[in-house]
């Protein structure tokens, strides 16, 4: 089963230090390495030199007069930790993925095996080098992009994504699942003084919303007074309130359509792993930035003052 998802880093997208900052994010060392790694389009260096491959989609940006606005889109395929798929062939159903979803331009894609599951990173180019285009994308082209996903699944030989079903197969609910938001939050408010489930899906909300990690979510429940039961050998997670009242993830998932999986808070925390890394990543280069400016500017008021002095000023 592969997950695929849009990493939507605010501004970050629309700045050249965000492009840099992610690829050399996707590329670090201890996530992935040179046969794990490979880009699509025109460039021909190494695929983990971040910053070449930088250069060459802002070569691209400027061949066609095309440097502003959205410089990249981020996403991220997911495979099931149960999944049997090596890191070699994430790699080519990933190049499949971008040939096809990105047609005409530059993706620069990496394998990440530090995760229980792996997952490949794609930061793409939104000027194509073969026109000049931008890259824009419509709610029923992402549709696409999710239905050619499970069409790959399928050539690979893996499990397809079902929907109303777990990785092994299990039913969950009929009918479409979709996100929560505030209507079913206020939903779930109304309903709290008569179910413990529904006081177990918005302490679920409340602290998905916030926790950064597993550890961190685990706590954060725990402060809303429900312990969290999360084994890797479990299928499921299991909630237990002050009262012992258990719920299971599947019970949230299938009664409120809350994204409560573990397939799917996984997903959720690396995604929010992705952005504080590219966001610290973005903080880090501009300070060094601003060093350098910094040396440069007090040059120049030197040479000012110097020739104020000159001129008898």
């Amino acid at each position: 089963m592969a997950i695929y998802k849009q990493i939507n880093s605010k501004g970050a997208l629309s700045t050249h230090s965000g492009l840099r900052n992610c690829l050399k994010y996707i590329l670090i060392p201890e996530k992935t390495d040179i046969e794990h790694t490979y880009v699509i389009g025109t460039y021909n260096g190494k695929a983990t030199d971040a910053e070449e491959i930088y250069r060459s989609f802002i070569q691209t940006k400027r061949r066609y007069n095309a440097d502003k606005g959205r410089q990249y889109a981020h996403s991220v395929i997911s495979f099931h930790q149960d999944e049997k798929i090596t890191p070699e062939q994430a790699l080519s159903f990933a190049i499949d993925f971008g040939e096809k979803t990105y047609e005409g331009h530059e993706v620069a894609i990496a394998v990440h095996c530090d995760k229980e599951h792996i997952h490949c990173h794609m930061v793409t180019n939104t000027v194509s080098y073969l026109d000049g285009s931008k890259l824009h994308k419509s709610n029923n082209d992402l549709q696409g992009d999710k239905d050619y996903c499970n069409e790959l699944c399928q050539k690979y030989g893996l499990t397809v994504a079902e929907k109303g079903k777990h990785f092994d197969g299990s039913a969950i609910t009929d009918g479409e699942i979709i996100s929560w938001d505030k209507d079913t939050y206020r939903l779930l408010s109304d309903y709290t003084k008569k179910s413990y489930v529904a006081d177990c899906g918005i302490a679920f909300m409340e602290s998905i919303s916030s926790a950064q990690t597993k550890d961190d979510f685990i706590k954060q429940m725990q402060s809303h007074g429900w312990q969290v039961d999360w084994k890797g050998s479990k299928k499921h997670i299991v909630f237990k309130n002050a009262d012992g009242k258990k719920v299971r993830d599947s019970n949230l998932f299938k009664t409120f359509h809350l994204p409560a999986t573990k397939e799917l808070i996984t997903v959720e925390f690396d995604r929010k792993s992705d952005l504080a890394g590219q966001a610290e990543r973005i903080r880090l280069s501009e300070l060094e930035e601003a060093g350098r400016r910094k040396p440069n500017a007090e040059i120049s008021n030197n040479r000012t003052k110097r020739g104020s002095h000159a001129r008898g000023i």
